[in-house]
């Protein structure tokens, strides 16, 4: 009887180990890097689905046929008037004029309104700190939650 038992366990081990190592080797590089030991510098061990490694294989995926992640831009206009159009060239004009060399500005049109936004920030720290810098010359600039271009930041 403790023979059995002893031989059941073992083999609950190996096919568990067997299993795990081969989720392991297809999950996303995020959980591989985490769960590396590198220089001794530790282990983490990550138990989890292996549902949750295909959705974040998916969100992967997905995102980099988009081509864009969240994150932030500043709008420096809004306007929605009939010579809305006039004035959304003229500030983001202005705009280029004093900060080209920094970032981009997008023009966002959905008529009647017109929007300018410029730059492309991963987080909203990043944008506060160029909107400290944009303030004096667009008093009403704002930042916003945006679809950014990864490849700028």
């Amino acid at each position: 009887m403790m023979k059995k038992l002893v031989t059941l366990c073992l083999l609950s081990s190996y096919l568990t180990l067997n299993a795990f190592s081969q989720i392991a080797s297809n999950r996303p590089y995020i959980i591989s890097k985490l769960q590396s030991t590198e220089n001794s510098q530790g282990h983490i061990q990550i138990i989890q689905d292996k549902k949750i490694d295909e959705l974040l294989n998916k969100m992967i995926e997905k995102n980099s046929q988009k081509g864009t992640i969240r994150g932030y831009r500043i709008r420096i206009f809004m306007e929605n008037s009939q010579v809305a159009q006039q004035k959304a060239v003229a500030a983001r004009s202005k705009f280029l004029d004093k900060f080209q060399d920094k970032m981009e500005a997008y023009y966002d049109v959905k008529a009647p309104i017109w929007r300018v936004y410029v730059g492309d920030f991963r987080t909203q720290t990043d944008a506060f700190r160029m909107l400290i810098q944009i303030e004096p010359f667009f008093p009403n600039a704002l930042v916003v939650r945006a679809d950014v271009d990864y490849n700028k930041l």
